[in-house]
């Protein structure tokens, strides 16, 4: 971190794409040691066999370790949610209602790129098509996640003002709790190189970049249509600062347009299954509700998702599974709220020197925003959602979590012996779930 912070941003861009590209080599890694040395807790789920079609070991049989091998990873992408995403991108459509909780984005563009740029590898290695489609979603994700810790880095940068600060965030979110999530076939890393290069342009000011951005990220994942809130925010701080009321008004206008062009491929996507299931075939139950969505159908009906659902005794094990996440992004809404207080008490927006003079920036009045979104997060995660996938939702949809957790990792030493045992604790939070859940994961136990 140190060498990193005394040389130039080029380079320091290419540092981090080198620790991208090693953190994405690490749970390849470890995919294969876990594939290797345990055994399936769903012994149904995708086998080399089944994967490779025996069309590689005919084909080349010298090579049959290496195409082994090759099956032994891109297995590890076809757990759970995985299954939905590689069966949607294979067929071009979706076969049953319950398919439609999944966005199309990634399985389209996994399709799009096996059909395109890797068909050249399934012919001359006569691959399976769901192979290509497997190990187009694995590099798709690769850039996807180089693209997000560059854009995490800018933000980063532009709210603390400190090069050092937005490096550890960088290293932090490439050894995040979820980070299997995002190298397997999951939305997760698409969504959130869309949402940090999308606030990256809107803190820059390119409005219509940004909202174009947050529309692809809603045609990712369902919560994408919460980034509107910070074109809101943005068109709320411009009429501060304006006292044109015709300016202001046009001001309003355009950021509802923007909006609006942000949560359009939800639309689209709600309208499409309402014209699949209650025009074009037998009307569904959910299509006589005031507002039909497909999506909050599917979510009810086939997982029991909805207020206080998930509240029962035999969860508790996916309540404990939440709550380091849950707790560490509370403590810092808390702590921000805390701090804001005190500021308006004593009339001084200035910053609380308790928090430290390099980590000022994450206390400013800047980023409230970003402290408003990650507490809804975490209240409609712990609320409404199965809790366990919160980790990834939090991980993958905000850098706020990591400007925390740097905090409290990188000022440990400095501060009190309080604040040196969080930051150990963060620390092993990040390094245990890195290493573990990539682990659980790939072996198909509980770890969603």
């Amino acid at each position: 971190i140190r060498v990193m912070a005394k040389i130039s941003w080029r380079r320091e861009h290419s540092l981090l794409v080198y620790v991208s590209l090693f953190s994405r080599a690490i749970v390849v890694g470890i995919q294969l040691f876990g594939r290797s040395l345990l055994p399936d807790y769903d012994t149904s789920s995708c086998c080399n066999e089944r994967l490779l079609d025996g069309s590689c070991l005919e084909v080349f049989p010298e090579r049959c370790r290496a195409c082994n091998a090759f099956a032994t990873v891109l297995c590890a992408h076809v757990k759970w949610d995985g299954e939905y995403f590689l069966s949607i991108a294979e067929k071009g459509y979706y076969e049953y209602e319950q398919s439609m909780a999944f966005f199309p984005l990634l399985p389209f563009l996994s399709r799009a790129v096996a059909d395109s740029l890797l068909l050249p590898l399934r012919w001359m290695c006569n691959l399976g098509l769901r192979v290509t489609i497997l190990l187009a979603s694995f590099l798709l994700n690769v850039w996807f996640f180089v693209a997000a810790v560059i854009a995490l880095y800018h933000v980063t940068y532009l709210i603390s003002g400190k090069k050092r600060v937005a490096v550890v965030a960088c290293l932090l979110f490439c050894f995040n709790p979820a980070s299997v999530f995002m190298s397997v076939m999951y939305s997760e890393m698409l969504f959130a190189a869309c949402t940090f290069t999308g606030l990256w342009l809107l803190l820059t000011g390119r409005l219509w970049f940004s909202s174009v951005l947050f529309a692809v990220s809603s045609a990712t994942r369902s919560n994408g249509i919460v980034n509107c809130g910070f074109i809101l925010y943005s068109c709320v701080v411009w009429r501060w600062q304006h006292e044109s009321v015709r300016n202001t008004l046009c001001h309003i206008l355009l950021s509802a347009g923007l909006c609006l062009l942000a949560v359009l491929p939800f639309i689209a996507f709600q309208t499409y299954g309402y014209f699949v299931y209650c025009v074009s075939g037998s009307e569904r139950p959910w299509c006589d509700d005031a507002i039909p969505l497909v999506y909050s159908f599917v979510q009810r009906q086939y997982w029991n998702v909805g207020l206080f659902h998930y509240y029962e005794l035999k969860q508790l094990p996916n309540f404990l599974l939440a709550c380091p996440i849950a707790v560490l992004s509370t403590t810092y809404v808390v702590l921000y709220i805390k701090s804001t207080v005190r500021k308006l008490l004593a009339s001084d927006c200035g910053v609380e020197t308790n928090y430290g003079t390099r980590y000022s920036g994450i206390w400013s009045w800047s980023i409230l925003p970003f402290v408003v979104h990650l507490a809804f997060l975490v209240l409609v995660g712990t609320t409404s959602m199965h809790v366990q996938i919160i980790t990834r939702l939090i991980c993958s949809s905000t850098p706020a979590v990591y400007w925390f957790a740097a905090y409290l990792i990188d000022e440990r030493l400095k501060e009190s012996t309080q604040k040196t045992v969080l930051g150990g604790l963060t620390g092993a939070f990040f390094v245990t779930y890195f290493v573990v859940g990539t682990l659980m994961h790939c072996t198909f136990y509980p770890w969603t």
